[in-house]
C-alpha cells in the first residue's frame, strides 16, 4: 500500500475519529444545558415554596389583624391571600410531577395549608360570633401557629431536597466533564493536523461549560446560604413565638442578627404610648452614639416609611437621632405589622464597613418577625389584660385575686410566712351615687383604685372585690404591717380630691378589715369572712379605721385542714 494511501487511510482514519469524538463531546455539551434547565426548574420549585410560605404567613397575620381590628379590610385581605394560594399549588405540581417523593410532600404541604386556613375561618368564625374573647382563646390555644410550623417544616424539607439534587446535578457535570477531556485528549493522538480546529472548538464549549459549571456552584453556594439564612431565622420565629414578655424577644432578637451580621451594632426602638417619641428597647453591640430616645422625625426611614441606609462616603443623609455621624454603613427599618408602625430596628456596620444589599434583605427578613411577633406579645398582653383586670379601675379583677389567693397561701405554708389580707369598703359609697349621679361614683372608684395602687408593693395585689368593696394582698406581711399599711391608706383616701366637671366630690373615707394567714384560717374564704368581720366592727365603730381580727393579733393558728 502506498504511502499516500497510508496517509489517505491515516486520515480517513484520523478524520472518523475526529468525527466520533466531537460527537461524544456535543452529546456532553447537549447535557450540560438539560441540567441547567433541570438546576432552573429546582430554583423555580425553592422560590414557589418561599412564596407559599409567605400566602400562609398573610393568611395567619390577617386573621390576627382581623381579631385585634375587626375591620372588613382586614377580612378581606385574608381571603385574598388565601386565594393567592391555589396558583402556586397549581405551579408547583407541574413543577414536581416527575419526582413522586417531592409531590407526595407537596400533597402534604397543601392539606396542612387547608387546616392552617380552616382553623384561621375557625378563629373569624368565632370572633363573629363571639367576640374578641372567644377567638383570642383559639389564637392562644396556638393551634394556628403550630399549623404554621408544620406548614414551614414541610416547605423546608422539601427545598432541602431541592438543594440535595442540585447537588447530584453538579456531581453528574464534573463526572462529564472528566470524561469529555478524556475523550479530547484520545483524540488529541490521532487528530494532529486537525487539533487546532478540534481544540477551537472545545475550547469554547469548555468555557460555555465553566460558565454552566460556575453557574451551578453560585446557585448552589446562594441557595445553601439562604437555606442556612432561613434556618437561622426560622429558629427565632420559633422561639419568638414561644415568649412571654418582650424582654425575652429582644433578647432573641439581638442574638439572632448577631449571629447573621457579626461586626454590627443595632438596637430596637418602639413608639411611647402617646406617640410622640421612640424609645430605645433593647440593643448588641456598640450603639453610644445613638440616642436613646427621639422624635419620629429625626429619623428618615420613620419620615418615609421606608428603608433608610447610609454608606461611607455616599450621599444619604444621616438620621438626627445618630449624636456624631457614624463612619461605618447604617440602615434604618421602621418596623411594621397589621398595617401598624410599632418602631425602628436600627442597624450600625463597623468602622467603615458598609452594609450590603444581602445584608439589607436580612435585615428586613429579621425586622418582619421582629414586628410580627411583638405585636402579637402586644396583643396577647392586652388580651390577658382584659381577662384579669377590672375595666373601670384597672386593678386585678376577682378571679385573678382568688387565683393568686391559692398560690400565695401555698407558698407561704411551705416557706412559713404570714399572708395579711384588707377588705376596704368605701364609706357612704351609695350616697355619691343617689346625689351626684353614677359619674361621681365611678370618680370614686378610679381615684381610690389609684390609692390602692400606689400603695401595694411590687409583690403585693390590689383587686376589685365588687362594687364599692376592694381588696389588697399581702404576701409576707403581719397583722401589724397590715394595719401600718391600711391606716396609711385611710388617710391617704381622706385626703385625695376627686374632681366632677368644674367641682369637687366631697370628702371620701374607706373602712377596713385585716385578717392574716394562717392566725385567722387556714382557707382564703376563712381569710375573708375573717376580713370581712373585721370590717363590720370598723363600719359599726364609725368608718374611716382600720380593724385586725383578734385572731391575726394572737399569732396563734387554728388546726390545719386540706384547703379546697
Amino acid at each position: 500500500m502506498s504511502l499516500n494511501s497510508r496517509i489517505i487511510l491515516w486520515f480517513i482514519a484520523a478524520l472518523a475519529v475526529l468525527a466520533a469524538d466531537a460527537a461524544y463531546v456535543y452529546t456532553n455539551f447537549r447535557g450540560f444545558d438539560a441540567r441547567q434547565d433541570g438546576a432552573d426548574r429546582m430554583h423555580q420549585i425553592i422560590t414557589e415554596l418561599a412564596f407559599v410560605r409567605g400566602q400562609l404567613h398573610d393568611v395567619q397575620s390577617s386573621t390576627y389583624l382581623y381579631v385585634i381590628s375587626g375591620e372588613n379590610e382586614d377580612l378581606a385581605a385574608f381571603e385574598t391571600a388565601v386565594t393567592g394560594l391555589q396558583p402556586r399549588f397549581t405551579a408547583l405540581e407541574g413543577l414536581v410531577s416527575d419526582n413522586a417523593a417531592q409531590a407526595a410532600r407537596l400533597k402534604l404541604v397543601e392539606s396542612q395549608a387547608e387546616r392552617q386556613i380552616t382553623t384561621s375561618k375557625q378563629i373569624i368564625a368565632a370572633f363573629k360570633k363571639d367576640g374578641p374573647k372567644a377567638a383570642a382563646s383559639l389564637v392562644r390555644d396556638g393551634l394556628s401557629a403550630k399549623e404554621m410550623e408544620t406548614v414551614r417544616r414541610t416547605t423546608y424539607e422539601m427545598s432541602a431536597e431541592e438543594t440535595r439534587l442540585l447537588g447530584l446535578q453538579q456531581s453528574a457535570a464534573d463526572e462529564d466533564a472528566r470524561r469529555t477531556l478524556l475523550a479530547g485528549a484520545a483524540g488529541l493522538g490521532l487528530c494532529c493536523v486537525m487539533l487546532a480546529f478540534v481544540f477551537l472548538a472545545i475550547g469554547v464549549e469548555n468555557k460555555k461549560r465553566r460558565a454552566s459549571e460556575e453557574s451551578l456552584k453560585r446557585a448552589l453556594a446562594e441557595t445553601k446560604g439562604h437555606a442556612e439564612e432561613e434556618a437561622v431565622i426560622s429558629g427565632m420565629t420559633n422561639f419568638l413565638q414561644s415568649c412571654r414578655s418582650t424582654e425575652e424577644a429582644h433578647a432573641i432578637i439581638g442574638k439572632t442578627v448577631h449571629k447573621l451580621l457579626p461586626g454590627t451594632s443595632g438596637a430596637i426602638y418602639l413608639f411611647n404610648n402617646s406617640r410622640n417619641l421612640v424609645e430605645i428597647q433593647s440593643h448588641w453591640g456598640d450603639i453610644t452614639k445613638v440616642e436613646t430616645e427621639f422624635m419620629p422625625e429625626h429619623c428618615w426611614a420613620l419620615r418615609s416609611g421606608r428603608i433608610h441606609a447610609t454608606q461611607p462616603g455616599g450621599i444619604e443623609p444621616c438620621c438626627t437621632h445618630f449624636r456624631s455621624e457614624p463612619k461605618g454603613g447604617t440602615v434604618c427599618l421602621p418596623m411594621q405589622a397589621h398595617g401598624d408602625t410599632l418602631g425602628m430596628f436600627l442597624l450600625v456596620a463597623q468602622d467603615k464597613m458598609s452594609i450590603s444589599e444581602d445584608e439589607q434583605r436580612i435585615v428586613r427578613n429579621v425586622s418582619e418577625q421582629a414586628s410580627l411577633a411583638i405585636s402579637n406579645l402586644k396583643l396577647q398582653h392586652r388580651l390577658l389584660n382584659q381577662s384579669i383586670r377590672d375595666p373601670l379601675t384597672g386593678l386585678f379583677n376577682r378571679r385573678y385575686l382568688e387565683e393568686t389567693m391559692e398560690r400565695e397561701f401555698s407558698r407561704a405554708e411551705r416557706n412559713g410566712q404570714p399572708v395579711s389580707l384588707l377588705v376596704l369598703d368605701i364609706d357612704h359609697f351609695k350616697k355619691f351615687n343617689d346625689t351626684q349621679g353614677h359619674d361621681a361614683g365611678d370618680a370614686v372608684l378610679v381615684h381610690f383604685a389609684q390609692v390602692l395602687a400606689k400603695a401595694a408593693r411590687k409583690e403585693d395585689v390590689a383587686a376589685r372585690y365588687g362594687g364599692e368593696e376592694f381588696v389588697l394582698l399581702l404576701p409576707n406581711a403581719s397583722a401589724e404591717m397590715a394595719e401600718k399599711r391600711g391606716n396609711e391608706i385611710c388617710a391617704a383616701t381622706h385626703a385625695m380630691k376627686v374632681s366632677l366637671g368644674k367641682g369637687q366630690i366631697g370628702a371620701v373615707t374607706v373602712s377596713i378589715g385585716v385578717a392574716t394567714y394562717p392566725y385567722s384560717g387556714a382557707k382564703p374564704d376563712d381569710i375573708i369572712t375573717k376580713a370581712d368581720e373585721a370590717l363590720y366592727e370598723a363600719k359599726h365603730n364609725g368608718r374611716n379605721q382600720v380593724r385586725v381580727s383578734p385572731d391575726a393579733l394572737a399569732g396563734k393558728a387554728p388546726a390545719r385542714t386540706a384547703r379546697g
